[in-house]
């Protein structure tokens, strides 16, 4: 072969698998820690999914990280389609929501200083609403499983990257009148935690307690953030209420407005589903470098103003 031809021979083949690179699935492969990470500060900046540690979720049906059925597993995602399994409650039963004991900006969304994340049912996706009331969504099938998602069925962040740390959790239907199960991963058992019965007193529901069906939450210590499943002529599954374990629980106030029975969350988002499936929070605030640049920027155009000033006199 010429030498010019065997130039032209490899810069063919470099080119042709700089192609195939680029026509890569951009979320294959299995959980791989991402970053850069951010921490969890009220603020108001949204980090996106690689940059948020300690991803976790249920999907509905439970399976594990080969796609097989797998009862009460959850799994953790790296915000790129990369999973791996997490904790296995050990039960039959479906989960349908995971927190841990001490959310991270638990208080912050409460008080509509951090962005709320939420699901809702039949829908593969997260969503945010901002602390304004802005929406969109926040993470896609693509982002959470490379194998697809059908229903992210309960959501937990924040937590040690790579590990998992969501010790408290919810089954399908409740049962045995249990809303929140908290699990001990030391001794893998779980003991109840929330009845349905605190529950309904906590929301004034006065019927059956067998119709509260806690669909999603997150938790610090005794205080609860939680949505319910549907409980037709009451509640529609799009509301949620902020319990701190002793005085009737309230509707959550975040961007601007409550998320009560008469809040529109389909309408409000473009969503096919009223009912809330998982609940969590995020927000950071800007690199000690951004807000360096800033001031640069700041100082920089008022000494340009100074010299306009100058040149007018």
């Amino acid at each position: 072969m010429k030498r010019g031809s065997r130039s032209t021979w490899l810069l063919g083949s470099v080119v042709f698998l700089c192609l195939m690179l680029l026509y890569l699935p951009a979320h294959a492969g299995p959980y791989v820690s991402r970053g850069p990470f951010v921490s969890p500060d009220p603020g108001p900046i949204i980090p996106g999914p690689e940059n948020v540690p300690g991803k976790e979720y249920s999907n509905h049906r439970d399976e594990n990280a080969a796609g097989a059925a797998d009862p009460e597993q959850n799994i953790m995602w790296d915000g790129a389609g990369g999973i791996a399994d997490t904790f296995d409650y050990g039960g039959s039963g479906e989960v349908d929501a995971i927190a841990n004991n001490g959310d991270a900006l638990f208080s912050s969304v409460i008080k509509n200083t951090s962005a709320l994340l939420f699901s809702v049912t039949g829908d593969p996706n997260i969503y945010y609403e901002s602390r304004g009331g802005a929406g969109g969504k926040w993470a896609t099938p693509a982002d959470i499983n490379q194998d697809g998602v059908d229903d992210v069925d309960g959501l937990e962040v924040w937590g040690p990257e790579g590990s998992d740390d969501a010790d408290r959790y919810s089954l399908a239907g409740d049962p045995g009148g249990t809303a929140v199960f908290a699990y001990d991963s030391g001794t893998g058992t779980s003991s109840p935690f929330i009845t349905n019965a605190q529950i309904a007193a906590a929301i004034g529901w006065t019927g059956s307690t067998d119709y509260i069906d806690l669909d999603a939450m997150m938790t610090n210590g005794e205080m609860i953030m939680f949505s319910i499943a549907p409980i037709a002529g009451a509640f529609d599954g799009g509301e949620i209420w902020v319990w701190d374990g002793v005085n009737p629980a309230s509707f959550l106030f975040h961007g601007g407005h409550l998320w009560d029975t008469a809040f529109d969350v389909s309408g409000t988002f473009g969503l096919n589903s009223e009912n809330i499936n998982a609940l969590e929070a995020v927000s950071t605030v800007p690199e000690p470098s951004s807000y360096l640049l800033l001031g640069s920027g700041i100082a920089a155009l008022a000494a340009w103003r100074r010299r306009r000033m100058r040149k007018k006199c």
